[in-house]
């Protein structure tokens, strides 16, 4: 899982403390949820700010700034996207697009 987080992140110098803390925070979500062998892509947005763990299943783990993470959704058919606090919540609402 780390190596694709190394791989897919552009610039590590220009990270600032609170967005290493993100990645952190994503991390340990990931680690948490035993979702290890599932994170597709791993990323941080440098527009954004965020920290991007992408699952197999179509669900981002998501945090930016030291906030909790939330767990993204996208209907890729509008583009629609759902920030959710649960991943239960999360896989409930992917299973049904």
């Amino acid at each position: 899982m780390f190596e694709k987080f190394l791989e897919n992140s552009s610039n590590w110098f220009i990270l600032g403390c609170s967005d290493i803390e993100s990645c952190k925070i994503v991390v340990n979500e990931v680690c948490r949820l035993w979702l290890n062998n599932e994170v597709d892509i791993f990323w941080f947005n440098e527009v954004t700010g965020y920290a991007y763990a992408y699952l197999e299943n179509g669900i981002s783990i998501c945090s930016c700034f030291w906030n909790d993470v939330e767990f993204l959704v996208t209907n890729f058919d509008n583009w629609e996207e759902f920030f959710l606090d649960k991943f239960d919540e999360a896989c409930e609402l992917v299973y049904n697009f």
